[in-house]
This record gives C-alpha cells, structure tokens and sequence, in this order.
C-alpha cells in the first residue's frame, strides 16, 4: 500500500484513477489522508474516484473524509459522497 501513496500525485489522471481504484480494494484505512490531500484540488471526476476508493475502505477515518465532501461546490460530488455516507454507515454501524 506505501508504494502507492505517491502514485496519487503522478501527472497522469489514469494513474491516480487505477491508483484510487487499488487503494480501494486493498481497503487499508491508512490510505485516507493521502486521498483526501489528492482530491482536494481535482476535478469532480477525480473526486468522485476519491470518493468510491473511500467507501470500499469504510472504516470511521473513511466517513469522516466522506463528510468534507459534502460541503463541496459540485452538485454530483455532494450527492456521491451522501449515497456513499449512507452505504459507509450501514457497513460499519455507525448513525
């Protein structure tokens, strides 16, 4: 998972998707700062990357990252990251 990590700033927006799209399925809770720091500046297809890899990791630091994106300025972010609050909750028995 640390080798990674600094895939998330690679110049190429295919590899931070697969980079997202691994970090997601290896579902290490470690990884969610490094996420939220790369979607911060990126366009909504990027967050919505952010947001998917979040909620296959789950976990109470996924949620937390989840929460910031619903304040965002995108209309299609904000209604992502609620459906994938929704699921994260459910799955980790959180209200």
């Amino acid at each position: 998972m640390d080798a990674l990590l600094p895939l998330l700033a690679d110049k190429s927006r295919t590899v931070r998707r697969s980079t997202l799209i691994a970090l997601g399925q290896i579902g290490d809770e470690r990884a969610v700062t490094s996420i939220i720091s790369m979607a911060t500046n990126e366009q909504t297809s990027e967050k919505a990357h952010a947001i998917d890899a979040l909620r296959a990791i789950g976990g109470k630091s996924a949620i937390t990252a989840l929460e910031l994106f619903r304040e965002d300025s995108s209309f299609f972010v904000r209604r992502r990251a609620r459906t994938a609050l929704r699921e994260t909750k459910k799955t980790c028995d959180v209200t």
